[in-house]
């Protein structure tokens, strides 16, 4: 998803700003996040992370034994969403310090996917 957002803004690099010239006018934006099934103003967001911004979600699923894979041949929204939300969370650091202590919960008290991520896990059980 995020390679096309970056795409759609014009972006060569992952962190450079929009260009100016190639930004999408406001019909565009609305279409492009329609398409995405995310607001404008989440789109705006987006565009601004790196790519690979919803890594750590990747990373916590794996941690918890889910078939990255398979939950995405099988529930693509989702995983969509998920990324969504992992991409603009404001707790990277404290997820990936977090992750070097795989047996504790405590990422769950900050995580907006916990639910997401121990349901994917036990429906995969």
């Amino acid at each position: 998803m995020f390679s096309w957002v970056a795409k759609v803004f014009g972006r060569q690099d992952s962190r450079m700003p929009w260009a100016k010239e190639s930004r999408p006018d406001a019909h565009e934006m609305q279409r492009a996040a329609s398409d995405l099934g995310v607001s404008v103003t989440d789109l705006e967001r987006l565009a601004k992370k790196p790519l690979g911004s919803a890594k750590e979600m990747y990373r916590r699923l794996q941690m918890r034994g889910v078939d990255v894979a398979k939950l995405a041949a099988e529930h693509p929204r989702l995983v969509k969403d998920m990324e969504r939300v992992c991409s603009l969370c404001e707790e990277k650091r404290r997820c990936r310090n977090d992750a070097e202590n795989p047996d504790g919960g405590l990422w769950r008290t900050y995580c907006c996917n916990a639910d997401s991520i121990d349901e994917s896990h036990a429906s995969q059980s």
